[in-house]
């Protein structure tokens, strides 16, 4: 197999068989839409956005949450520490993190 410059590994047939080529793509959307992130305020982030955030944080079932209520950045913003407990089910030492990793963007 080789990797190209875009991330996607190719693999040719086995000698004997017949040629084929196999595109697999291993980025991770996920991360990318992280890091297409950076640049934005965090009321502009989509739902897609906060999902990766949350991925980014290891909250993976926060992550799950988002998307299934299509929480925007709009929205993020607007949930209090009660709100990302209850409904987002995160430790309050989480929403601590959340809390600075947000800070730091600002």
């Amino acid at each position: 197999p080789k990797s190209n410059k875009d991330g996607k590994v190719s693999k040719v047939a086995s000698p004997g068989v017949l040629p084929c080529l196999i595109d697999l793509d291993f980025r991770d959307p996920q991360s990318d839409a992280y890091d297409s992130a950076a640049g934005l305020e965090i009321k502009d982030w989509s739902v897609v956005h906060v999902a990766a955030f949350f991925r980014k944080l290891t909250y993976t079932n926060a992550e799950a949450l988002v998307t299934e209520e299509q929480v925007d950045g709009k929205t993020l913003l607007k949930l209090n520490d009660d709100d990302l407990i209850q409904m987002l089910g995160l430790t309050p030492l989480k929403v601590k993190r959340l809390r600075a990793e947000f800070e730091e963007r600002s």
